[in-house]
């Protein structure tokens, strides 16, 4: 009897260490994926060359990646075979696009009471996410001499009214905030859809399944 509680013990505490193992091996992934995605960013600030693959490089390490992370740390703790390990990354994967695409939309769509922060803060930072990508694509002229006059304004100094205005124009001009929209509803569709082979407590998959629409109505 002894020896069979001896390796009943063996085979737990291995089972423990093994999901140890695989914590650190997420956080130290994570951070990683987190400093790169920190120095692209650094070297497109108040940079109107940023392409596309800048900014998907940018939100992919500095939120999508943490957001897996997050959501396969919680599968791995509670001992979930590897096949729902690998499903909870993608959904947080995808629940991590669909918010930063989300929260990029925003800057531009909302008001500042509404945000809790001045609107278009993330191009008064010399961030350009992707509502600011597209219309530097359609509308270049317009948009880079807009962009350009903010920035050489300087952080400190407010977005005048009329810039801000016409920057608003330019966007509902040009549709491009649409894009955005699709690609944060596509992502809030494939985080669903990673949840489907995943079983447990019923109220649990409906939270997790409620925050792809609860992020959706945010862009409304």
């Amino acid at each position: 009897m002894l020896f069979g509680d001896l390796l009943y013990l063996h085979s737990m505490s291995s089972a423990i260490a093994g999901r140890s193992f695989r914590m650190l091996e997420i956080m130290a992934d994570v951070t990683t994926r987190m400093i790169e995605g920190e120095l692209i960013q650094n070297d497109c600030l108040f940079n109107m060359d940023t392409t596309r693959k800048d900014y998907f490089d940018i939100q992919e390490r500095k939120t999508a990646l943490l957001f897996s992370g997050c959501t396969e740390t919680g599968a791995v703790l509670a001992a979930r075979p590897a096949e729902d390990c690998q499903a909870m990354a993608r959904y947080g994967l995808e629940i991590g696009r669909a918010f930063q695409l989300v929260d990029d939309l925003l800057d531009y769509t909302s008001t500042e009471a509404e945000m809790g922060k001045p609107v278009f803060s993330d191009l008064h930072e010399g961030k350009l996410t992707l509502p600011m990508l597209t219309l530097l694509e359609r509308a270049p002229e317009e948009a880079r001499a807009i962009i350009g006059r903010i920035w050489a304004n300087g952080e400190k100094v407010p977005i005048s009214p009329a810039d801000e205005k016409a920057l608003r124009d330019l966007l509902d001009r040009h549709d491009a905030l649409a894009e955005t929209r699709d690609l944060a509803r596509k992502a809030s569709e494939a985080a669903t859809l990673a949840l489907r082979p995943v079983e447990g407590d019923k109220g649990t998959r409906k939270l997790l399944l409620d925050i792809p629409d609860i992020l959706l109505a945010r862009s409304n």
